[in-house]
């Protein structure tokens, strides 16, 4: 005799998961992370000191006052490639301290 099951795929089976345990802000505050470090230079990466997301913000805090008066400077294009690098449009504005 035949046992009935749920069948759920896995991917919605995670995402629940994650929903339910309210991890879905620390899930893409680490993508927005990674594609950070995938986007900048390595010189940018080894003087910033901190990155957050909260509401489609991103904030970074930097070591020095030149990356941080260039990277004002370029945010839109920062934006931009962060978003690409992360296939949506997640961030929306950045704030550089």
């Amino acid at each position: 005799m035949k046992r009935p099951f749920n069948e759920t795929d896995i991917k919605k089976a995670l995402e629940y998961m994650i929903e339910s345990y309210g991890l879905t802000d620390k899930l893409k505050e680490t993508r927005i992370k990674e594609a950070y470090k995938a986007c900048m230079g390595p010189y940018i990466i080894k003087n910033t000191k901190s990155i957050r997301f909260a509401n489609h913000k991103l904030t970074i805090y930097v070591e020095s006052s030149v990356i941080r008066n260039e990277m004002n400077m370029v945010k839109t294009a920062i934006i931009q490639k962060i978003n690409q690098e992360l296939r949506e449009n997640i961030v929306r504005e950045l704030e550089v301290f």
